[in-house]
């Protein structure tokens, strides 16, 4: 992409057989090397901070919205919280902040966006299983189970167990399920 511009702007300058003791010579030379730098440095934050921009986006929708659907089980589902999973590609942190939330919706929408997520940075497997240990909410607990239900650490797959001997069988149910994700690879 550089290259290509730097090449059309040679070729130009060494058809018009330039003077080099003219300072606008050296002007049109630096901007016909600063400009593909700055179109590529546009197009790279464009393609990086977009998808957390538009994740962002997709969390303050959730934070404001009143029509929920009518079932826990109905989350995967939902429009806003599919675009939300797919916005965030390999980085967990922007939903980590809903795990917080007062609204247990809200936790839940943010633990269902992060169902089987592959791509855990440091911390934030703990987080997930801090805020699961501590919700009086059993879909909070059961979205967490199956949030984790990708982690590959063996001291994250032996924290899911706890969560089989919970009071709830849909926490249960969200534990093993989670436990027994991709059993094949994790459990030798």
């Amino acid at each position: 992409f550089l290259i290509s511009f730097y090449a059309v702007a040679a070729v130009v300058l060494r058809f018009n057989s330039p003077d080099l003791s003219h300072a606008g010579t050296h002007a049109l030379l630096a901007a016909s090397v600063l400009l593909p730098v700055a179109l590529f440095v546009r197009r790279e934050i464009a393609a990086t901070a977009g998808t957390a921009r538009q994740a962002r986006f997709l969390i303050r929708q959730l934070l404001t919205r009143q029509d929920w659907p009518e079932s826990f089980a109905d989350y995967p589902n939902d429009p806003v919280i599919k675009a939300l999973r797919t916005e965030l590609g390999d980085n967990a942190a922007p939903v980590l902040p809903l795990l917080a939330h007062d609204d247990a919706r809200v936790q839940v929408a943010g633990l269902t966006a992060l169902k089987t997520f592959q791509h855990w940075r440091s911390g934030q497997v703990e987080a997930v299983l801090q805020r699961a240990q501590a919700s009086g909410e059993a879909a909070v607990r059961a979205a967490a189970c199956l949030a984790l239900a990708n982690v590959q650490k063996a001291r994250h797959v032996h924290a899911l167990l706890a969560f089989m001997h919970d009071l709830s069988d849909q926490v249960g149910r969200a534990a093993a399920a989670a436990i027994l994700w991709d059993a094949a690879s994790r459990w030798p």
